[in-house]
């Protein structure tokens, strides 16, 4: 006998669904920020020392049309923050400390 409150099967399925749906576009986004994060640093360290780390305040990531759909950067109070935004302008994904992720509409 279910217990009130309980959610049932159904539910439950649903949000196992959700959840795995955004954390298959957390992953892909990691994948996508590794990759163009080992790129550019492979095309600059042929510019500067290996022994020299990359340092910048803040990175921004911007479209084709250079619109900024994302930035990397560390705020105020000294917290990395990392928002990423789809095409419609909307957040998808941004990880101040926690972890939110808002599924693309």
């Amino acid at each position: 006998m279910k217990k009130p409150g309980t959610p049932d099967l159904a539910a439950l399925d649903t949000r196992l669904s959700r959840i795995e749906r955004q954390n298959r576009a957390l992953w892909a986004i990691v994948a996508m920020l590794t990759v163009s994060t080992v790129g550019s640093l492979g095309v600059s360290a042929r510019a500067a020392s290996p022994d020299e780390p990359i340092r910048a305040h803040r990175f921004e990531l911007m479209d084709a049309r250079g619109v900024m759909r994302g930035e990397w950067f560390v705020d105020q109070a000294g917290e990395s923050r990392l928002v990423l935004d789809g095409a419609d302008g909307l957040r998808t994904v941004g990880l101040p400390g926690g972890v939110e992720v808002v599924p693309a509409r």
